[in-house]
């Protein structure tokens, strides 16, 4: 039984986090949602999430853990980084672009940092990602009292310490950003695809990763897990777009 297929810019997305309920035929079934800029699911991972029970009762809340809502995911659980829906999703290119150059110069130093265990900035939830992508869209501050202001000082609250080392407070239309040391404006549609594939890629070698530490517990002594990947010992930064079709991705993944 395929997954249902459905092509819109409006529709939200993950390679690796649950999809949409599909709104005819069987209830409680994960959606694999097409987009140009968005890399296909693997298959075999395709093929798992079509076996998911999806009920909303079953699953946790996307909301943030409060006395009213136990069954929240905690922030240590959240994302380390954006997920690439928030970037292809937009409902105009000039957003597109100004939230591919917040990501190209946050890419750098949050790669970074994670060689420094000490030193890494907290999980974020997706709306708070959204919030620090949008900011070097935003010109000038939200109105005061609004939504986006509020969402905006806490995630300044939770980066303090690190966002003074992020560049985003200068405005995106003024300043560019490189990919592989190429100027963003020079690049192809075929070149923001490898940016949003890369940022699809360890976001699931992520959900991967944790998936594992779940299904083995405690106490089971951990198996080297990203070897899975043709260049699981590299880290993100270093990944080779060119190897995008091996290792799980390859459709004869077992040999």
């Amino acid at each position: 039984m395929p997954l249902i297929e459905v092509n819109t810019t409006k529709s939200r997305y993950s390679p690796y986090q649950k999809k949409q309920h599909i709104q005819s035929g069987a209830s409680n079934r994960l959606q694999d949602v097409q987009h140009q800029l968005l890399p296909p699911i693997i298959e075999p991972w395709r093929l798992a999430l079509l076996a998911v029970d999806a009920n909303p009762a079953r699953c946790h809340s996307c909301g943030h853990p409060s006395p009213e809502n136990k069954k929240a995911i905690p922030r240590e659980n959240q994302y380390a980084f954006p997920r690439p829906d928030i970037i292809a999703t937009l409902n105009t290119e000039q957003k597109v672009h100004s939230y591919l150059i917040s990501w190209l110069r946050l890419r750098g130093p949050l790669f970074a940092r994670l060689t420094i265990p000490e030193c890494l900035p907290p999980n974020l939830y997706h709306q708070e990602w959204r919030t620090v992508l949008g900011m070097g869209f935003l010109r000038g501050d939200p109105a005061s009292g609004t939504v986006a202001e509020k969402r905006r000082t806490e995630v300044h609250k939770m980066m303090d310490g690190f966002m003074e080392e992020l560049p985003l407070r200068t405005d995106n239309a003024a300043t560019s950003a490189f990919w592989r040391g190429k100027n963003y404006e020079a690049l192809r549609q075929e070149e923001c695809q490898e940016i949003l594939w890369e940022l699809a890629e360890v976001n699931f070698r992520c959900e991967f990763k944790a998936l594992h530490r779940r299904a083995i517990g405690p106490n089971v002594q951990n198996l080297p897990i990203m070897r899975c990947f043709p260049d699981g010992d590299h880290l993100p930064g270093q990944l080779d777009i060119g190897a995008a079709n091996y290792g799980l991705a390859d459709p004869l993944w077992l040999r």
